[in-house]
This record gives structure tokens, sequence and C-alpha cells, in this order.
């Protein structure tokens, strides 16, 4: 046995090692037959076999692999030793070998089950309002509207990296188009996690070995086992169950996301390999942020830019529960985590700096025989008070904003002459104006005001807001009055900006039309 596993696996024939555990084993223990502690302790045969320079966890895996296969070797709490009598461990080898065999379904089943154990609680979604686990047609994927959610792929659908159209990819493109025999409606809501054709068959067969220790503790009695016979089902279906939730991260590792970048193109589905800690739902939602698939907190600047190139308005105005029903729907939209995030977007629209060209106004409701908005929003004092963001909330263009904050302010009156009269002076004619004292009685008045502002980059969105609304628009709303505001970052790490980083600002920079900026090497 130990000189097959050497041949089976080209890392433990490099050092021999199963068959250098074996011997190890075999010569700690034959001394110690009968005795009360019996066998060798796992850190003294990795001892005992390694050369200075080789891995000692190579050891492990061929002591792990050993007690699964051989006939006459025994553990209990890490010591091994060999018997005269056959091992369980032949006994679990064979039931193993059945359930790969003839109850696959079995393997499914408790596969389904650990990856549903892993995605229930609200803090083991990550960003997903909902995760769907091995569903069994289409039609156990719900088409609803309110948050983005993930649906992993059953182990038997795998999807392999240069495999071309995988088992996988066929399934979510099919789940992607139809729920049932209807068409689905809201496809940007959905992205897929998937298995690894390489890892697949490792997966069931770790879960073949713990549901093989599992029958066995069940029948304890019934086989009438010894008691050091009873310790090795309980040590080894603990080492199983570690390896079953190991192997199902190690498999779990691709993220399918569906996305369309041109609105008249075909739907792709980008293939993303996953990895790190947390759950799988975790890793995927972490995943799909950094790659800007998912979006947990959006700017009105970038929902504006969204508005204006497809373009969603309809008229002057958009209503926000029909633009979250386009942005649930198109796959070529950005994919917003939840109806939230959207509202939140929406609600600083007014606030914004360059308010013309990055902005939006909020209004209530809009009269169709007045043409004119219910409890419109702009960029003024008006909007110092919040607008609470429903479905019904419309989202206005700015040109039809100023055109009604006009016509509320009305035909300005002319300014007051000076009664000279009154003051003991001449009258003044219809196109005199009041002499204006000089010296130290008026002195003149400022003609420029400047201020420069560090801003938290935590709290960048409501700290630019507040100085746009107190400061900003109070300097713009002079007659006559140019102002200008200039943005400048800087930013500096001692360890380098990440690849990923300076391609994804770059681009951004290039879409938000920035004047000048780089990345530098100093």
């Amino acid at each position: 046995t130990p000189s097959r596993l050497d041949q089976e696996n080209p890392r433990l024939g490099q050092y021999t090692a199963a068959r250098r555990a074996a011997r190890a084993v075999f010569l700690g223990s034959a001394p110690l037959q009968g005795t009360p502690n019996r066998g060798l302790d796992e850190v003294r045969v990795r001892l005992a076999c390694a050369y200075p320079g080789d891995p000692i966890e190579v050891f492990s895996d061929a002591l792990r692999r050993l007690s699964n296969q051989s006939t006459y070797l025994y553990v209990d709490s890490h010591r091994y030793w060999y018997d005269t009598q056959p091992s369980i461990s032949r006994t679990a080898a064979d039931r193993a070998r059945r359930y790969l065999e003839q109850q696959r379904d079995e393997l499914l089943l408790e596969v389904t089950a650990r990856l549903q154990k892993d995605s229930t609680g609200r803090q083991q979604r990550g960003e997903f309002g909902a995760v769907h686990v091995v569903p069994a047609s289409s039609g156990e994927v719900p088409d609803e509207s309110e948050s983005v959610r993930l649906v992993i792929l059953g182990p038997d659908v795998p999807h392999a990296a240069k495999g071309g159209e995988s088992q996988a990819l066929q399934e979510a493109q099919q789940i992607l188009g139809q729920r049932g025999n209807a068409s689905r409606i809201y496809r940007n809501l959905l992205v897929f996690l998937a298995a690894d054709t390489a890892r697949s068959e490792e997966l069931m067969s770790a879960v073949a070995e713990y549901l093989a220790w599992t029958s066995l503790k069940k029948q304890v009695k019934e086989l009438n086992l010894a008691p050091f016979n009873e310790a090795q089902i309980e040590t080894k279906l603990e080492s199983s169950n570690r390896d079953v939730q190991l192997r199902l991260r190690e498999t779990y590792t691709w993220l399918l996301a569906p996305e369309q970048p041109d609105p008249q193109g075909e739907v792709k589905i980008d293939t993303i390999r996953v990895a790190g800690d947390g759950t799988l739902a975790e890793r995927a939602s972490r995943k799909l942020i950094d790659n800007q698939l998912l979006n947990r907190v959006f700017s009105p600047v970038l929902l504006r830019l969204a508005l204006d190139r497809i373009p969603l308005w309809k008229g002057n105005h958009l209503a926000a529960g029909e633009l979250w029903e386009l942005l649930a729907r198109y796959l070529y939209l950005p994919r917003l985590a939840s109806r939230d995030v959207l509202y939140q977007a929406v609600e600083s629209g007014p606030f914004q700096l360059l308010w013309d060209n990055e902005g939006f106004g909020l209004a209530e409701s809009y009269d169709e025989q007045t043409r004119r908005y219910a409890g419109l929003r702009g960029p003024g004092p008006q909007s110092a008070q919040r607008l609470v963001v429903t479905a019904g909330t419309l989202l206005v263009r700015p040109p039809a904003v100023k055109v009604q904050m006009e016509q509320d302010l009305g035909p300005q009156p002319p300014p007051t002459l000076g009664q000279g009269a009154a003051s003991g002076g001449a009258g003044l004619g219809p196109g005199d104006t009041e002499p204006v004292p000089e010296g130290p009685l008026r002195p003149r008045a400022p003609r420029r005001f400047h201020a420069t502002a560090k801003l938290n980059p935590l709290r960048i969105s409501s700290d630019a807001a507040q100085i746009a609304m107190e400061i900003v628009q109070r300097l713009a709303g002079v007659v006559d009055t140019d102002v200008e505001v200039t943005v400048e970052i800087q930013a500096h790490t001692p360890e380098g900006f990440p690849s990923d980083v300076v391609r994804i600002v770059s681009e951004n920079g290039q879409t938000l039309h920035l004047d000048s900026f780089g990345f530098e090497e100093r």
C-alpha cells in the first residue's frame, strides 16, 4: 500500500514519503505492542522520516492517506501503530468507494446542506440580499427586485479555467434567461458561484470519506468494535469533517458575473477566480466590489453619468422607483447591491459641487396641468432640508430645476432711490443715484473671496455638500459673481498602490474628465 500511494501521488513519490512513514511507524510501534500507549505520536513519526530540507507537511499527508487505505494501520489521537488485526479503515474505505460509485446523490445532499449552513445567517451572506444554494431548476431562483442575490451552483456542474463553454456557464445562462417557463426580468441582480472542475472530484471523495465514517459511528454496537476502534472512528470523523470544509473553500473558486458592455451587444458572463477568508458569499461579494461589478455605495456623480449616457430621463424627470427597475433589469447599467444604495445616492443629488454637470434636483411630484414640481429641491437654501427618498421621488434635470426656481423668484424690484428731501439735500431725479460716501464713513466693499479646506476622505460627500451649501451657493447668489471651485487630490503610500487600484482610478479619472491626474513613482 505505501508503494502504491507513492506511485499514484507524484509529490509523495518525490520523497518516497508513504514508504518512509510506514517504515517509521512499523519500527517504532512494534516494540510497544501490548503496552497501554501503543504507537508513535505524529510529531515523532515526522521526525523519524524527514531529512534536512524536506517539507514536513508531505509526511503528514502520507500518514493521512495511509490511515485511510492501509488494512493493518491504526490511528488514535494522532498516534499510529500497526497491528495483526485488520483496522476499521479498510471498512471505511470500502464504504467510501461505494458512495462514490453508487450513492452520489447522497454526496450531493451533504454538499448542499453544508453550503446552506455556510450562507444561512445575515452576517454570512456578505452584501447579498439572499443566497440560493444548488437550485434544481431555474424556477427555484426567484425573480425579485429588492437586492442582488448569489446563486451557488452544484458541484456536478463545475467550471474549468480553459474549458470553453463549461457546464457552469451553461447553467448560469439558463437561469439568467429563464425562470421556469417565463423570461427572467431582473437579470442584473443575479451572480453565480461555481465549483472548479479539477477540485470537484476531490470534494466528492472527501464527502464520501466523511459519510463512511459517519455510518460506522452509527454502527459501533452492531459491529462490536473494540474501544480503540471507537476512538479511531471519532478521530477520523473529526479529521474528515475538517477536510470537507477545507475542500469546499478550495473547490468553489469561480465567480460568474453577467455583464453587457454595449447596450446593443450580447450578454457575456465574466469569470473571476475567488479566494480569501470568510464564507463563500462574503468572498464573492468582496471580489465583485473590488472589480467594480457590485456597488454597495454609489456616487450621485456616477448616477448622473448613467442617466445622461443612455439616456434614462423621461422628459425632464424620472421617478426613483422607475430608475431602480431599470437598474435591476438591464445588464449594461451599474449593478447596485440594493434599492437602498440607489436611494442614498439620489438623496445627495442636489448637494454636488458642480451641480449643473454632476447633480440633479429632487421633487415630490409633478403636476402635468400646471407643469410645476411640488417640493422641489435644487442647489440653493431650499435644499438645506433633505428630502426622504421613496419610489415616487422624482429626479429632475438641472435645466428644469432652474426654470422653476427663476419663476419662483419672480421679477426683482428696482433699487430704492435715496430721498434727498428727507436728508436735507435736493431731490434725486429718475436717472440719478445716491452718492456713496468714501473714507472712514464707509469703506470699500471686498471684491474677492478665497479659501482652502481639507476634507475627511471617509466623509467627503457630506463635508463637500456642507461647504457647497454654506459657502459656494451664497457666493454664487450674488449678482455678477464668478465662482470657481477647484478640487485637488493628493495621496501617498510608502508601499506603492496595487495595480488594480491604479487601473480603476485611472479609468475613473478619464470617465469623470479630470483636468489632470496620474500616478508617480516618488
